[in-house]
């Protein structure tokens, strides 16, 4: 993208999905396609208010909600996990192509290169059809959540790929804007947003599958740290949740919905009131964003990042440690239990937190 071009406002949007929980990987070409009608559904009315150029999906919208079926192992896990790019993302992509926008969410993922894990990731699909994006959770919901971090296998990533901030927390220039992705639970550490935000990115996209009592009042922690991570790094959050979950012995309305657009004061711009399925949008006005990190003194909190300053704390602090899952992944829940009572235990012997 040449930076000295400007970039005309423009409408994003959140498709909130109802969530089946699928048997298998036969099932998603008949998702996709009801997915595929939800695009044309947003497109018709939201290019009313401008041209569409941005549709963004949830966590897990191919999977459900599987992540919190405690009889689900590794090997489950393997066969309803998809390749990045592969043929569900391409199917995604022909609507990408249709309308000439980009298309995001988060799925999990099966690289072959990395057999016998699969990772949470997120991408983006570009207006020619094409995964232009790909970022994996960093902070993997450690009790409930069997992906892979990167950080689970810090050394065999970095011999791999390296472990330069751009690699592990990408950002992609567009025609739109500068693009950064993050998943979920990834939003409940500021760490993440912030490199993100360091790497240039100017708008932050945030897959999730929330869950109550955290999603709604009287805690509400999806707002706050929505609208948080869009104050402290001066960047648009569009942050997509699932609505109603279709799923054996799950409460449908366990997640609450309330999809939301975020801009870089952390005004509600758009917001879903419903559980259901339902879509929302809002214009993006990069050239505004630039403008105000230029000029803004008052609360320009990347200016103002005193980075040297906490870069000891965490040299010398080490709180989950890396390359716990480098032998292989966690087996199931009670893997993940034990592996974060070890991390308490150690917060314990070192003084960080107090028995």
């Amino acid at each position: 993208m040449n930076p000295d071009i400007s970039i005309e406002p423009y409408v994003a949007c959140i498709v909130q999905p109802e969530q089946v929980v699928p048997s298998g990987r036969h099932e998603y070409k008949k998702l996709i396609q009801h997915y595929n009608q939800l695009i044309d559904f947003t497109v018709r009315l939201y290019t009313l208010r401008g041209p569409v150029k941005l549709i963004a999906f949830p966590e897990f919208f191919l999977q459900g909600s599987a992540t919190v079926i405690s009889s689900y192992d590794q090997k489950m896990y393997r066969e309803i996990a998809v390749e990045v790019p592969g043929e569900e993302i391409e199917l995604l992509g022909t609507k990408a192509k249709e309308y000439n926008l980009y298309l995001a969410g988060a799925t999990m993922e099966y690289d072959p290169e990395w057999e016998g894990r699969f990772f949470n990731c997120a991408f983006i699909i570009s207006p020619e059809g094409q995964v232009v994006h790909k970022y994996r959770k960093i902070q993997t919901a450690s009790s409930i959540e069997l992906s892979t971090s990167p950080h689970d296998i810090h050394q065999q990533y970095t011999m791999k790929y390296g472990w330069e901030p751009k690699t592990i927390f990408p950002v992609t220039s567009t025609p739109i804007g500068r693009l950064g992705m993050y998943i979920c639970y990834d939003g409940h550490f500021p760490e993440v947003a912030r490199a993100l935000a360091l790497n240039g990115a100017e708008v932050l996209i945030r897959p999730t599958a929330y869950f109550e009592p955290f999603a709604s009042e009287p805690t509400d922690w999806w707002t706050v740290l929505n609208r948080a991570r869009a104050i402290e790094n001066m960047c648009y959050v569009i942050a997509p949740d699932r609505g109603t979950i279709v799923g054996p012995g799950m409460p449908k309305e366990w997640s609450s919905g309330r999809s939301q657009i975020i801009d870089f004061e952390g005004r509600v711009l758009a917001l879903n009131q419903t559980t259901g399925e339902s879509v929302i949008g809002t214009i993006i006005n990069i050239e505004y964003l630039r403008q105000r990190r230029k000029k803004e003194l008052l609360n320009n909190h990347l200016a103002h990042l005193r980075t040297e300053a906490y870069y000891e704390i965490y040299r010398k602090t080490k709180c989950c440690p890396d390359d716990q899952w480098a032998e292989r992944p966690p087996a199931n829940f009670d893997d993940l239990r034990r592996a974060t009572e070890l991390s308490i235990q150690g917060l314990l012997e070192r003084g960080i937190i107090k028995d």
